[in-house]
């Protein structure tokens, strides 16, 4: 007769894996409701030296339906691609593209000029440039 044991632990590695891939897929909670796609777009961060860069890639958006915003200490992009209403009638055999709001939100992890950012939106590329605050600027001393 074989001996079974239970074991608790292995059950919750379970468990943890199922949430994990719940929410995986990128669908996440803010501000009281579901927000959308966290990971709907590719984003590159590079700091230079008086800036931190950040680069998305948001092909087949408008400029219009694209929004940045500064919160804090993090950088929120959020873009919207609203449903097409030409599409009564049609009989998909297959449909993948995808409607509805994505944004990444991204922790700068250092203080930058509010008032000085910029962003520009050419060929689905977002660019947004962060120039960095006096304290997080790199500074030099002088050893005596």
């Amino acid at each position: 007769m074989a001996l079974v044991r239970w074991d608790p632990f292995q059950e919750l590695v379970g468990l943890q894996n199922t949430v994990n891939r719940m929410f995986g897929d990128g669908v996440v909670w803010r501000e009281g409701e579901w927000a959308g796609q966290a990971c709907g777009f590719p984003v590159d961060v590079w700091e230079e030296e008086d800036a931190v860069m950040v680069k998305a890639e948001l092909p087949g958006f408008k400029q219009e339906d694209i929004n940045v915003d500064l919160l804090g200490g993090e950088l929120v992009i959020r873009a919207e691609r609203r449903e097409e209403k030409e599409d009564k009638g049609k009989s998909y055999l297959r449909r993948e593209s995808r409607e509805g709001t994505f944004y990444r939100a991204l922790s700068l992890g250092m203080r930058v000029k509010a008032d000085a950012v910029s962003a520009t939106y050419r060929d689905g590329h977002l660019t947004i440039r962060l120039p960095k605050s006096e304290e997080a600027l790199p500074k030099r001393i002088e050893i005596k």
